[in-house]
């Protein structure tokens, strides 16, 4: 039985509103008067080099950060401006850390355990501990967990084991919105390629709505739907994925690309 719960959506809203947003760190500027909208169950590529800014944005849309100017909407409800700041676990937002951040204390069962026991409506004295142990389950079987695997610690997995449990963590929350952060950084070749395939496999079981940064113009060829290109803040280019690799509307994206640049 398929457990997430679809939320309530406004449909003549965007999942995700991002209007003149900027971010200063000290005087380096991380955003810069940066708009965008993501669709609901959309799958959109966030690609840039080192210090482009992708990251500081996905952690404005995650609430981790406050932006200095502009604001973030949620599904048409206000989530982020200079005064506002709604935290991340009342987002609906599932995010997936490049370092992972997986708890050494904490068994795989439990990662997921502890997620959906902190859950408002799992809080509730009428919910089952059955219910909570199916739904461990029925997560694990949608990542394909090894179920033999759901008693070991992060340190007695590998690589590919860390990312799923790391993605079943945040699918726990039930995410209207999931952030994935360099997910496959530190990877060898043949595991990043078949984690991009469970990875867009996940997008359409789910439909939820996916956002996938990373440096790596490679990890999101044939995957993504839309393409956004990141220069110093700012958005260099952006559509439909396959458009943007055919034609890449200068050299910087070019490069970014892969691609041999000819004036």
């Amino acid at each position: 039985m398929f457990w997430l719960q679809v939320s309530c959506y406004n449909d003549d809203m965007p999942m995700v509103d991002v209007y003149n947003v900027s971010k200063k760190f000290g005087k380096a500027t991380a955003v810069s008067n940066l708009s965008l909208q993501i669709e609901k169950g959309e799958f959109v590529g966030i690609l840039g080099s080192s210090g482009c800014g992708k990251t500081t944005l996905l952690r404005l849309i995650a609430g981790l950060d406050a932006p200095d100017t502009g604001s973030i909407e949620i599904d048409g409800n206000l989530a982020n401006n200079p005064k506002i700041l709604i935290p991340p676990r009342q987002r609906k937002i599932g995010m997936v850390f490049q370092d992972l951040a997986l708890w050494p204390h904490m068994n795989a069962v439990a990662h997921l355990d502890f997620v959906l026991r902190s859950q408002p409506q799992v809080q509730s004295s009428k919910f089952k501990v059955q219910n909570v142990d199916r739904k461990i389950e029925e997560i694990f079987e949608i990542v394909k967990f090894p179920p033999d695997f759901s008693k070991k610690y992060p340190h007695q997995l590998s690589g590919g084991e860390r990312q799923r449990l790391a993605i079943a963590r945040s699918l726990a929350q039930e995410p209207q919105i999931l952030l994935l952060d360099e997910p496959l950084a530190n990877l060898d070749t043949m595991l990043k390629h078949n984690l991009q395939r469970e990875i867009k496999r996940l997008h359409k079981t789910l439909a939820t709505t996916l956002i996938y940064v990373t440096h790596d113009a490679q990890e999101l060829k044939g995957t993504t739907e839309r393409l956004i290109i990141m220069n110093k803040g700012k958005i260099a280019q952006q559509g439909n994925a396959e458009e943007v690799f055919a034609y890449p509307k200068n050299e910087f994206v070019g490069r970014l690309l892969g691609k041999e640049w000819v004036e």
